[in-house]
């Protein structure tokens, strides 16, 4: 005797489907706020005001440390570390100086009203000055160029930092696309 296996009945497969797009929905609405928590790594981009420099953006990246008591979403930053400048000229400024904070509901550096600067080995300052725009202050600079290549010009822009997701949270994204496309291919089955 042989056993044939039993599909699931129609309604069953809805729920199973239903239940799936809402976790889906779950995890896709998630955003940064809600979802953020000290190690999370975001990825910083940097352009150029092209009236200032016309240069690709920089790319760093930074994450989260511990949440600031008595401001929800606004964590410290750890491990920064961006490149600015163009070829030859350029640094890495990934030194903290005061209190970098970031709030992950808006996006901005500065969340808990601290100031916000990074700086380099050598002493250059990297400013977050509010609405998405970053600058760097080249007042002094030991650099041996500086005097050929004019370090005592500005360099501004605007900012934006993006959230890495975890590799879990995608992983459970990619399963209820699977199980919907499943269900999608059994229910043609069905039909022919």
């Amino acid at each position: 005797m042989t056993a044939t296996p039993s599909r699931p009945s129609l309604p069953a497969l809805r729920t199973l489907a239903s239940s799936s797009l809402l976790a889906l929905a779950a995890t896709l609405a998630c955003g940064p706020a809600a979802a953020a928590a000290a190690g999370d790594a975001y990825t910083l981009t940097l352009a150029y005001d092209p009236v200032n420099l016309v240069a690709p953006p920089a790319v760093g990246s930074f994450a989260l440390g511990s949440e600031v008591a008595g401001h929800p979403g606004v964590f410290s930053v750890s491990a920064f570390s961006v490149v600015i400048g163009i070829p030859g000229y350029a640094y890495d400024y990934d030194i903290l100086g005061g209190e970098l904070d970031f709030d992950t509901a808006t996006g901005q550096f500065g969340g808990a009203g601290n100031p916000s600067h990074a700086y380099t080995s050598a002493g250059d300052q990297l400013d977050f000055v509010g609405n998405s725009n970053w600058k760097t202050d080249d007042f002094v600079d030991p650099h041996p160029f500086c005097d050929v290549a004019g370090c005592n010009a500005f360099h501004y822009g605007t900012y934006a930092a993006t959230a890495v997701p975890e590799p879990g949270s995608l992983g459970l994204a990619f399963a209820g696309l699977g199980v919907l496309a499943m269900l999608a291919r059994r229910r043609r089955e069905a039909r022919a």
